[in-house]
């Protein structure tokens, strides 16, 4: 259950909230008036799996405005969250997330559609509201945590602000659950529900429209236990959450191409994206990942001596047997 939510009603005008932010009033008004896209840098990342082929617009904003949203998401995170909101909360994961729903018998997937773009000015507004702010004090925060009237991708206030204003369509889509026995989460825009039942598809497309957001065509998918079942990425059909098996043999071939050809290697992955994926597998499968980060330490070694002159070692060899899981 969502607690009350109160931490901005001791804040009453611009001056308070200066003061409550560690900034001077003219820089609040500055933010507030401006141009507001010369705050931020527009950046388009590649979306991965399923949607390589799609990208991601993110907006970092400038350092002193970056500080302001900071203060005010570290104020927002006060509030407990329930425990089926799991995206961007401490000490939750995608791990944890994918927890959830291990060893069911059905899994339900549903993705929100242009999830932080949905998300207005005036959503926001009613959100900092729903926390105690005067309508004045919220429009001040709205326009300081908002790009062109939308909840920018980028800001640290966005996360905190979407599950605030989320809260609503998380009850429902909760209660539905339990009307049919089964358990919810969601992780951002990524909504699962799982057991032996599950509500269909358009009971949820139509709770997204309740509160208005949009349902990602062709998103909502079912998964039945024995024919491959994922949450966020990992496998739910063992004791735990697992790291997919193509994720595991794509990352011990290019192991076993930088022991043999390092130029190969350099085509699949580069260090800092094998680094990036050994961190993921400790978050999952540590005995597995030390493993291979043992694989990788001596060919990281070799690199670096390729790259300053010195010779490489020649008693190591390529083994083409793959290590079980």
């Amino acid at each position: 259950m969502w607690m009350s939510l109160r931490n901005f009603a001791f804040v009453r005008n611009i001056q308070d909230l200066s003061r409550e932010l560690g900034c001077e009033r003219a820089q609040l008004e500055e933010y507030i008036s401006s141009r507001q896209r010369e705050f931020y840098k527009e950046m388009r990342i590649p979306k991965k799996g399923r949607r390589r082929r799609e990208f991601r617009t993110v907006y970092k904003p400038c350092r002193e405005l970056a500080v302001l949203q900071k203060n005010i998401a570290t104020l927002l995170q006060r509030n407990p969250l329930p425990e089926y909101v799991q995206g961007f909360v401490s000490d939750r994961s995608i791990y944890k997330n994918a927890k959830i729903h291990i060893g069911q018998k059905i899994l339900l997937h549903a993705d929100i559609h242009e999830f932080f773009e949905s998300i207005t000015l005036e959503r926001v507004r009613d959100a900092f509201e729903t926390c105690g702010s005067n309508r004045e004090v919220a429009t001040l925060l709205a326009k300081l945590c908002t790009l062109d009237g939308f909840l920018p991708q980028g800001s640290s206030a966005s996360p905190v602000l979407a599950n605030l204003v989320c809260r609503h369509l998380d009850t429902d889509i909760n209660a539905l659950a339990i009307s049919y026995g089964c358990r919810y989460s969601r992780y951002a825009d990524d909504i699962t529900l799982s057991g032996d039942r599950v509500p269909p598809a358009e009971s949820v497309e139509n709770l997204l429209k309740r509160h208005a957001f949009e349902l990602r065509p062709g998103s909502c998918r079912t998964q039945r236990r024995g024919h491959g079942q994922y949450v966020t990425g990992l496998s739910v059909e063992d004791a735990v959450p697992r790291i997919p098996r193509r994720m595991k043999r794509r990352l011990r071939l290019v192991l076993r191409l930088a022991r043999s050809a390092m130029q190969h290697a350099d085509l699949l992955l580069s260090e800092t994206k094998i680094d990036g994926w050994l961190a993921f597998f400790h978050s999952v499968e540590p005995n597995l990942a030390s493993k291979l980060s043992a694989e990788w330490d001596p060919i990281r070694a070799r690199l670096n001596n390729r790259h300053t002159g010195s010779p490489d070692d020649p008693s190591e060899e390529v083994t083409e047997e793959e290590p079980s899981d």
